[in-house]
């Protein structure tokens, strides 16, 4: 499964209790189960089941659950920069720090897991096409789709997903590219090449 992973034993385990009357026993096993899905699989419902067993294997424990995988929402991993994780969504570092405004020092390192928003929920009215969308956000259709797989699944295919008409109340992740649009006075908003800012390392 992408983006799983089963930690034995666990960090931060009990000790094994100990027998009363007898050594210590040898009946007790932790382990953690981690999920970060990569981004190809946000907004998935995927069922996961853990199976424990004694080494004998005459005794079997099955637990099953939902993960529901959000959408527009990344986990950093430990020692990723706001720059490793921009390249992952193929956007700018100063998108997601502008739209994560509790973040602040875009250079401060965060522990592993830590949760961040890669874009903002747009919520249709109703008839919206992700093309409408796109040339609504100036974005290109590509990239809307691209932060949108479910939609692209649901709708089964590229081509599909970008004529469909959106459905009242519908939520679609928009990554707006704050770094290559301006306003020039307040007025029409114009696209313009994305610049860099080499103040910061993010």
């Amino acid at each position: 499964m992408l983006g799983a992973q089963i930690l034995r034993p666990h960090p931060t385990t009990s000790p094994l209790p100990s027998s009363a009357v007898g050594p210590p026993n040898n009946y007790t096993r932790t382990a953690l189960f981690r999920y970060m899905p990569p981004a190809s699989l946000a907004g998935r419902n995927q069922k996961v089941c853990l199976t424990a067993s004694d080494e004998w294997g005459m005794a079997r424990v099955e637990h099953c659950l939902q993960l529901v995988t959000g959408s527009c929402k990344a986990c950093v991993r430990e020692g990723q920069t706001l720059s490793g994780l921009a390249a992952e969504y193929a956007t700018d570092w100063l998108q997601i720090w502008a739209t994560n405004p509790r973040m602040g020092n875009p250079n401060k390192a965060r522990a592993g897991g830590f949760l961040v928003n890669i874009g903002v929920l747009f919520t249709a009215v109703g008839g919206e096409t992700a093309e409408d969308l796109a040339l609504q956000f100036f974005l290109s259709t590509d990239r809307l789709l691209d932060a949108n797989p479910d939609f692209v699944a649901r709708s089964g295919g590229r081509e599909v997903a970008a004529q469909r008409g959106l459905l009242p109340g519908q939520e679609i992740c928009v990554v707006p590219p704050v770094c290559s649009v301006e306003c020039p006075g307040g007025g029409t908003c114009i696209t313009r090449e994305a610049s860099t800012n080499k103040g910061f390392v993010a």
